[in-house]
């Protein structure tokens, strides 16, 4: 709870640029909330509030790995993309069947061929006639202008 209440606060300051008052009087409130929780935690650990460290330590650890595994992937996305000219020259050679219908393919990558195409193209012996490449991305923009 306290690492929400300080990543939520580095939001109030760097994104939504609010004024420093109302940032400390909301990190006062809430960070002082969750110091007194904590303390009383540590205060009875002796008596059973060990379980309630213990679980924190298995969720961060999930967390933990969870974020190292998703860096992980994605680097190998990236190393792992297709060139736009071998796929052109692979189009007709590969001998797959076209089916009707439209195919989505989701990946991290902005541009560039995610790889995992290539490997549909050279073992499945079809493929749908319309592939649409997704990939979602957020901006961090705290507003957007109508016109856009």
């Amino acid at each position: 709870m306290m690492m929400t209440t300080i990543l939520v606060t580095l939001v109030m300051l760097l994104i939504w640029q609010l004024h420093i008052l109302i940032v400390a009087s909301f990190l006062v409130v809430f960070l002082g909330l969750e110091l007194v929780f904590f303390s009383s935690v540590l205060w009875g650990i002796t008596d059973g509030s060990w379980i309630i460290l213990v679980f924190a330590a298995i969720l961060f650890f999930i967390m933990f790995v969870w974020n190292y595994g998703s860096k992980l992937k994605y680097e190998a996305e990236v190393k792992q993309r297709l060139s736009p000219d071998l796929m052109r020259d692979l189009g007709c050679n590969l001998g797959t069947i076209r089916a009707p219908g439209i195919g989505l393919l989701y990946n991290e990558l902005v541009k560039g061929i995610p790889g995992i195409l290539g490997h549909f193209l050279t073992t499945l012996p079809a493929i749908h006639s319309m592939i649409i490449l997704v990939s979602i991305k957020y901006v961090p923009v705290a507003m957007v202008p109508q016109s856009e």
